[in-house]
């Protein structure tokens, strides 16, 4: 739980897998959207008490995971059409384009309240640099999944968009996962481990230092 299944969750955020149709945009993903948004939500177990803002995170991730699973149900149907009844595969195009308008203003949201809610959890723990490290990594994300909302709305419209533009919203892509993962990395080692409460963990050297600190202080009682 906590933070390990929140990084697990984004980790299945990469599109990897077949593609079924180039024409129509369809593909199947190894790691199904649906199985990331459901670690998502358990992730906030313990963590959604910490912040409303992280409650209200929860939430949104029950609504991805739901149209994760009519999206996941429109991929299968595709590549079953592809095979049997390939005339489908227009309207099933259309279908997970549409499902592609809905999720990225969600997922957009999704980031805003979840760093928002990181920031609240560092702040009230004094880790004021890693409040400020969630800041950054909110506005590029936020910026991400907002050109995605909008590549949307041009692909209907059929409005042609330069092609370094596509490619530097893939490259977006991956550094804003990264970023997102190494800033949930960071969580797990400075504010919890799994399944605990969002209170600072010790150091270990600071562990060691005590550890040392004692012993001497023992040795100094016996003599």
């Amino acid at each position: 739980m906590g933070f390990g299944l929140l990084f697990f969750g984004f980790m299945m955020m990469l599109d990897t897998g077949w593609t079924v149709s180039e024409t129509y945009g369809i593909g199947l993903d190894v790691f199904p959207d649906i199985l990331g948004y459901i670690c998502m939500y358990r992730s906030m177990k313990h963590l959604r008490k910490s912040s409303k803002d992280l409650n209200i995170f929860a939430w949104i991730t029950v609504a991805l995971s739901i149209l994760g699973g009519v999206l996941l149900v429109g991929q299968i149907a595709a590549s079953v059409m592809r095979f049997v009844y390939p005339a489908g595969l227009e309207d099933a195009g259309l279908f997970i384009m549409i499902c592609g308008y809905v999720k990225n203003p969600i997922m957009l949201a999704a980031i805003l309240f979840l760093t928002s809610g990181l920031k609240e959890v560092a702040n009230s723990v004094g880790l004021y640099p890693l409040a400020k490290k969630t800041t950054v990594v909110s506005v590029v994300s936020s910026l991400y999944y907002l050109i995605q909302s909008v590549f949307t709305v041009t692909s209907a419209g059929n409005i042609a968009v330069p092609s370094f533009v596509f490619f530097g919203a893939a490259l977006l892509f991956y550094v804003q996962l990264i970023m997102m993962l190494a800033l949930i990395f960071s969580y797990y080692r400075q504010v919890g481990y799994e399944g605990e409460d969002t209170s600072v963990k010790e150091h270990p050297l600071e562990k060691l230092r005590k550890k040392l600190k004692n012993a001497a202080n023992e040795e100094d009682d016996d003599d």
